[in-house]
């Protein structure tokens, strides 16, 4: 019976790629739980970001707003609510965003939403 290879970490990222978008981060993260070695990770995320298939997150102000923008339209229920804001900060802390800059982002849009409230 012929021996499997494990898929290298390119092939592992491209099948879980088939499924959903992930932001470099969070391909890290699920490669490093399947034991790949960092070296053949990085070259893997290096070869997807190339290709734009992950992008790296961090301090990208635009690509936050994007982001936000898209879960706020896709959520359930009002997307100005506390409880949407602690997952709109859960959900961009996960995909990477620096603590800082999401918190900046958070407290520009509520101050943005408190300006358009009915009295």
């Amino acid at each position: 019976m012929p021996v499997r290879t494990p898929p290298s970490p390119l092939d592992a990222a491209l099948k879980l790629l088939a499924g959903r978008d992930y932001s470099r981060s969070e391909m890290l993260a699920k490669l490093r739980s399947r034991g790949y070695d960092e070296n053949a990770i990085s070259a893997a995320l290096d070869t997807l970001e190339k290709y734009n298939y992950v992008k790296a997150t961090g301090t990208d102000r635009a690509q936050l707003a994007a982001m936000a923008g898209e879960y706020l339209r896709k959520r359930k229920g009002d997307p100005a609510s506390p409880s949407a804001f602690r997952a709109l900060e859960g959900f961009l802390l996960r995909k990477g965003f620096d603590e800082n800059l999401v918190r900046e982002y958070l407290e520009r849009l509520t101050e943005s939403l408190e300006g358009h409230r009915p009295r």
